[in-house]
């Protein structure tokens, strides 16, 4: 619950009416911290219209009650809520979105989510229709995350967490490559402990919560990174500002996406960055 609502925090959009999107909602917890914080916040709101997207069948009912439940609050304080909940499969239904260069006037001001986090083989069907973001071993998460950068309206929030690794490594080359010409990070929370933020669920990731937003990229940009040693530290975080080209080199093949969280790193990246070679100038390989 405590990043749920962190992650909520962290949208900005007012507006009256919104389309909201959550591409593997679970229980709908993301969805109902989200809806609670933009209510509380944007008094003008007066309709949400919800998609969202679960394949699990142990799970429907849950996410059923969640989102009949919401509706009932919703009502209470006037606004008025529509929901399709979809049994099939998102990266199926959504992959062409990614070949697409219009806009879908049925894409979505807000989408936020926890993907699922695993590897696809190089011939599943979910690979195949997603081929625009893989290069190499593709983790499905990125699919989620490329498709949704997709389907964003201008100006439209994704707010996702996820494991960090797609921030560089050949495998999500593709990836970097279509979501950072696609969209603009915003805001970023970082996890420094492995173990504390789903420890219950053995997920020994590092993961990140990224902010991204449908807007024109700009090297100029402030983007926040913030960071947390867990969840007890969550809402004391420690916090930097950095242009956005400090931290995505657009104009570089690779697209790494540099985090530095403190004032060591911050210094280490920025003496990388003034080298004027890259290693194989010195016959090194990597």
């Amino acid at each position: 619950t405590p990043i749920a609502n962190l992650m909520a925090s962290f949208s900005d959009l007012e507006s009256e009416s919104l389309r909201i999107l959550d591409p593997g909602c679970g229980t709908a917890v993301l969805t109902c911290a989200l809806i609670e914080n933009i209510t509380k916040k944007n008094k003008k709101l007066n309709f949400i219209d919800l998609v969202a997207y679960e394949t699990d069948p142990n799970l429907i009912s849950f996410s059923q009650k969640a989102l009949d439940y919401l509706k009932f609050w919703l009502k209470e304080r006037n606004v008025k809520f529509q929901y399709l909940l979809h049994i099939h499969d998102f990266i199926l239904d959504n992959a062409k979105a990614l070949k697409t260069k219009t806009l879908s006037e049925n894409n979505f001001n807000l989408i936020i989510s926890n993907p699922p986090y695993f590897k696809l083989a190089k011939d599943d069907i979910k690979t195949i229709a997603a081929k625009e973001l893989v290069s190499g071993q593709p983790n499905i998460y990125s699919i989620f995350m490329g498709i949704a950068s997709k389907l964003l309206k201008e100006n439209g929030e994704l707010i996702f967490i996820t494991p960090r690794s797609f921030a560089s490594g050949n495998y999500f080359k593709a990836f970097r490559q279509l979501f950072f010409k696609t969209v603009q990070i915003d805001k970023i929370h970082l996890f420094n402990s492995r173990k504390d933020t789903f420890n219950r669920d053995s997920v020994l990731q590092e993961t990140v919560i990224i902010k991204a937003i449908n807007e024109p990229i700009n090297p100029n940009k402030q983007v926040i990174i913030s960071s947390s040693l867990g969840i007890k530290d969550i809402f004391e975080p420690t916090v930097k500002y950095f242009l956005s080209s400090e931290l995505i080199h657009m104009e570089s093949d690779e697209k790494i996406l540099h985090l530095p969280t403190n004032d060591k790193e911050e210094s280490i990246l920025n003496l990388v960055t003034s080298w004027k070679n890259n290693l194989i100038d010195y016959n090194i390989q990597i």
